[in-house]
């Protein structure tokens, strides 16, 4: 079903919301992570204070504009994008994914 005006907005405050709180982020791709692996990540992130969603490149694209921020535009944003946010640590966000990254060779780091 299809996202109202209202609802894309939401997520899009969201979004700013998380950059804005962010001391660092990381972006990935989700190349056919199964449910059981998911579950995994999501758990780790939680257990790191970190915050790991899927998120619309659309509305990613506006929040990272308006935050003046690039993106890379290249070939390594196909399929579901997905974005860690880290808020106490810098170096723990990245780090918590790098090392899921190495078990999971369906998780792509961009």
């Amino acid at each position: 079903m299809a996202k109202t005006k209202q609802q894309k907005e939401e997520m899009l405050a969201d979004i700013k919301d998380s950059l804005n709180k962010s001391k660092s982020v990381v972006f990935t791709v989700n190349k056919g992570l199964n449910a059981e692996e998911m579950v995994k990540l999501r758990k780790i992130t939680f257990q790191a204070n970190t915050k790991y969603s899927v998120v619309k490149k659309t509305l990613l694209k506006i929040a990272l504009k308006d935050a003046k921020i690039d993106l890379p535009d290249d070939g390594n944003l196909d399929g579901p994008l997905n974005v860690l946010y880290s808020y106490d640590d810098e170096i723990v966000g990245p780090k918590t994914i790098y090392e899921f990254g190495k078990e999971s060779s369906n998780l792509e780091i961009i």
